[in-house]
């Protein structure tokens, strides 16, 4: 099985556009950046008044790459010490547990 992502790797960016529909409320975009900055695209749209809720889910979805990819380099480092005795176990198990259900739900 492949181990490669089934979703737009990041980094993403929120784009606000005005208007575009009958209610002319403002969305905001949340585009791909190609290795030269370039925005391409759309992996979803967040549609809404100027409110900070609208705003910070706009934020969480265009970080999700890159907290997708920090949370797998915490699990490796965290999966390292346990295979070399240097972390308890029993004080993150349940940390570890909560990430890699994380992990495998974004990937599904």
């Amino acid at each position: 099985m492949s181990n490669e992502a089934k979703y737009t790797p990041g980094p993403w960016r929120i784009a606000e556009l005005q208007g575009g529909n009958v209610r002319e409320e403002k969305r905001r975009l949340i585009r791909p950046v190609d290795d030269k900055n370039y925005e391409f695209g759309a992996v979803a749209y967040v549609y809404g008044d100027e409110s900070k809720i609208n705003k910070a889910n706009a934020a969480l979805i265009a970080a999700a790459p890159d907290l997708l990819e920090a949370l797998k380099l915490m699990v490796e480092m965290i999966a390292f010490h346990w295979h070399e005795d240097t972390l308890p176990k029993n004080e993150t198990d349940v940390p570890m547990q909560a990430a890699s259900a994380a992990i495998a739900k974004a990937k599904s």
